[in-house]
């Protein structure tokens, strides 16, 4: 930071936001402290005192339906902002609804690609509060706030079929994951990444339809692993040797 007119300055850098003071030639320096706490519900979060944030890292809810994500919590009288969770933070045998607060502002602490860590057996649909900048739901199914990635489709979901909406580039990691119900899966011409695992326990899926082009600077040979069924993939005649290379299943030409 140089040549600053003012003696105080707006930062925002990995876990802080917010407004800094200083004087000419004195150093600025942002610290973030980290502890682990539990509540009384036996959730675990993160503090980080300096900004007044905190990450959800663990929560087991039972005996109910349905769940919201908390956009503040109070420990030791203070109050501090839920603004991340962490991957694998959500587990519950008994919600079919999850609500994640707008408060809600990066995926653990490094803002990492989203991986599919809500384990909920009973899961039907995801939803967002309005004015989220990170996160968005869509007929109850997970995506990010722009719709360029789809994160996660509920397990529980009653489709037998799925059609991803125009415009997503990237279907995540575990995204589908143990969609028992799916028989049919659609990715519009926009997708052209598929990660790891991501219709991985899909057992009793049929049909997957790629209709565009899979970036060829990605590694897609995990794409479609642990699907517990093979499913015939429906791609682009341009498509189908390269698709062949990293699945084993059938691959047929589109018409």
């Amino acid at each position: 930071i140089r040549d600053v007119k003012a003696d105080s300055i707006y930062i925002s850098c990995w876990l802080y936001s917010g407004v800094v003071s200083f004087k000419d030639s004195s150093e600025v320096k942002v610290e973030v402290s980290r502890e682990s706490v539990t509540l009384d519900d036996g959730s675990r979060y993160y503090l980080y005192k300096p900004c007044m944030q905190a990450m959800l890292y663990s929560v087991n809810v039972e005996d109910k339906d349905e769940y919201q994500i908390p956009s503040a919590i109070t420990y030791n009288g203070e109050e501090y902002s839920v603004v991340s969770f962490y991957h694998g933070s959500i587990y519950s045998k008994d919600i079919k609804k999850l609500v994640f607060p707008k408060s809600i502002q990066r995926i653990d602490e490094d803002n990492a690609d989203f991986k599919n860590g809500i384990f909920a057996p009973k899961l039907e649909n995801i939803e967002v509060e309005p004015g989220s900048r990170l996160m968005s739901s869509v007929d109850g199914v997970l995506y990010d706030a722009k719709h360029k990635s789809l994160w996660c489709c509920p397990v529980a979901s009653d489709r037998t079929e799925y059609t991803v909406i125009d415009g997503v580039e990237k279907i995540c990691q575990y995204a589908f994951y143990n969609c028992s119900n799916l028989k049919s899966i659609c990715l519009p011409e926009s997708v052209s990444i598929i990660k790891t695992c991501a219709f991985a326990g899909c057992k009793n899926l049929e049909s997957i339809y790629v209709m565009g082009k899979l970036n060829r600077n990605v590694n897609h040979f995990e794409a479609f692993l642990y699907m517990e069924s093979t499913p015939t993939l429906y791609v682009p005649e341009s498509e189908v040797e390269f698709i062949k290379k990293i699945y084993k299943g059938p691959v047929q030409a589109l018409q």
